[in-house]
């Protein structure tokens, strides 16, 4: 009977036991109210932010142990940027400043050179009037006696421009002795006389040499000018006359 009596007792206390733990467990369930989805959001915001502030933190704090300052460079990348900013901006003044000097300097340059040009030519006209001038003395008579004019100095020679061949230029200057004071007017005429395919021609053209200009002066007067022979004609002489009223008053044969 003893084992029967040791079974019954720890069968006793087993249900006891069981009772106990039911009525714990019954005890201790709380019916808890469910929770809105708006807290979940907020709740997960307010996680999802403390961990970026946190993690930034971090990461800061990490780059300052490491003797990196971000904010610092960031700073300072704004400032050379701009710096860089201002000085295109004062390159692209300066540039534009430069181009308008260096025009203005071509155009004064121009400028120069072609009132050198001018001076030069100024001061040789100058030179040959003077020349002329005196010449004129020196060949006038100072008499008071006024006479028809004469040619002088008539020639015909090569022009000097480059890529003109068969080009001629002439010259002759017409004078009146004495002092006058009154003004002859007339007509200088110049034909050119060529050898052109065996046979002797006369221009007929006044490109080609046979020229008439007006003259009006007191005592001398310049003629000079240029003309174009044929293609494979020879130039055989010029005759120049100084007409009054028609009539030839004074005459003047070149030959080569």
């Amino acid at each position: 009977m003893p084992i029967k009596s040791f079974f019954a007792r720890r069968a006793a206390r087993r249900g006891l036991f069981h009772r106990r733990t039911k009525t714990q467990l019954t005890s201790r369930v709380v019916i808890s109210k469910p929770v809105s989805w708006q807290s979940r959001l907020l709740w997960g915001g307010l996680i999802a932010v403390v961990a970026a502030v946190g993690g930034a933190g971090l990461f800061i704090a990490g780059q300052s142990s490491a003797g990196y300052d971000s904010f610092g460079a960031a700073r300072r990348i704004a400032e050379l940027e701009r710096e860089n900013a201002d000085l295109r901006g004062h390159n692209g003044e300066l540039s534009a400043t430069l181009n308008t000097a260096t025009t203005q300097l071509s155009i004064e340059k121009g400028a120069h050179q072609s009132m050198e040009a001018q001076i030069l030519k100024l001061e040789e006209e100058r030179n040959r009037l003077s020349r002329d001038l005196a010449l004129f003395d020196n060949l006038f008579p100072s008499t008071g006696d006024d006479g028809q004019p004469t040619i002088r100095g008539f020639r015909i020679e090569p022009a000097s421009a480059a890529g003109s061949p068969g080009a001629w230029r002439y010259r002759l200057l017409i004078m009146r002795p004495g002092k006058s004071q009154d003004t002859f007017v007339g007509d200088i005429q110049l034909q050119v006389r060529y050898r052109l395919d065996g046979q002797d021609r006369l221009a007929q053209t006044p490109e080609a040499g046979k020229i008439s200009e007006h003259l009006e002066f007191q005592r001398y007067q310049r003629v000079e000018g240029q003309f174009q022979a044929p293609a494979g004609a020879k130039l055989l002489g010029a005759v120049a006359r100084v007409m009054e009223n028609g009539r030839p008053v004074a005459e003047s044969i070149y030959r080569p």
